[in-house]
């Protein structure tokens, strides 16, 4: 309903809902969110130099979303988000998974590879426990721009902060 939805605005350079805020990565923008996702940004000007990632518009973007652990534990929905990617791609590998503290609540991080339409991708996934709630916020780039990325995806997920 509409009373659910969220604003989202751009506050110097945070994006701010009603439920939280984050800072993207430095020239990313807040693009308008599609159904089931509460906030993305997407790196507009950036430079790929990738073909194939070229051929199918990819930029790289973070998005932000919740769910409801529905009773499982972390241990269930880290598992359960696990067979979900798989669907999306079977070449999907979680590379590591850690545990880390966002916003003063236990986390988790999840740093995957997959490769989709012949494109290499890497993924940093946090979920941010807040009680029965997850707050998931996806930061998604290809392989070849991981390495400039990765400390900026760690930093812009580290700003995550629920109100």
């Amino acid at each position: 309903s509409a009373s659910q939805e969220s604003q989202t605005v751009l506050s110097g350079n945070n994006i701010v809902t009603d439920n939280f805020q984050i800072t993207p990565p430095p020239g990313w923008e807040s693009r308008p969110p599609q159904e089931g996702i509460l906030a993305i940004a997407v790196n507009t000007n950036e430079v790929l130099n990738n073909s194939g990632a070229e051929n199918i518009g990819f930029r790289s973007y973070f998005a932000i979303t919740k769910d409801n652990l529905q009773g499982q534990t972390k241990e269930e929905y880290i598992n359960f988000i696990s067979n979900e990617l798989k669907k999306i791609s079977s070449s999907v590998s979680i590379e590591k998974i850690w545990a880390t503290k966002i916003d003063g609540k236990d986390a988790s991080a999840l740093e995957i590879s997959l490769t989709q339409q012949s494109v290499d991708f890497k993924a940093l996934i946090f979920l941010i426990w807040d009680e029965e709630d997850i707050w998931t916020v996806s930061f998604n780039t290809i392989t070849d721009k991981w390495s400039e990325y990765e400390d900026k995806f760690f930093l812009s997920g580290s700003s995550f902060q629920l109100k």
